[in-house]
């Protein structure tokens, strides 16, 4: 009996790995999984433990990432014989400045 294994990667431009990838707003991202053991198998992706709906194959993309799509993706590989939940990688929008000031001072 073969186990599953599961790794979870993010592509933006190039492959990476992390636990948490910082990823400007209106990009590409795709995770990308990797299993061994014995077909058929069925995908569930997840973020922040919320499953997400109609997202079932081996790789889940975000055309144009924003906001609402921060937060940890990891997904849950099956077969027959069991499950396995891969790593979590975590997705930071950064954000622009949110507040800016300016005082003045008068020497005289």
């Amino acid at each position: 009996m073969k186990h599953l294994l599961a790794l979870l990667l993010l592509v933006v431009s190039a492959f990476a790995q992390a636990a948490s990838t910082p990823v400007l707003p209106g990009r590409k991202v795709v995770f990308i999984s990797s299993v061994e053991g014995t077909a058929p198998f069925t995908y569930v992706w997840y973020n922040d433990g919320v499953v997400l709906p109609n997202e079932n194959q081996s790789t889940l993309t975000i055309d144009s990432v924003s906001a609402a799509n921060a937060g940890t993706y990891k997904v849950r590989i099956s077969n027959s014989v069991g499950s396995m939940d891969s790593n979590e990688i975590a997705i930071v929008i950064p954000q622009g400045p949110t507040r800016a000031t300016i005082t003045i001072s008068i020497i005289p």
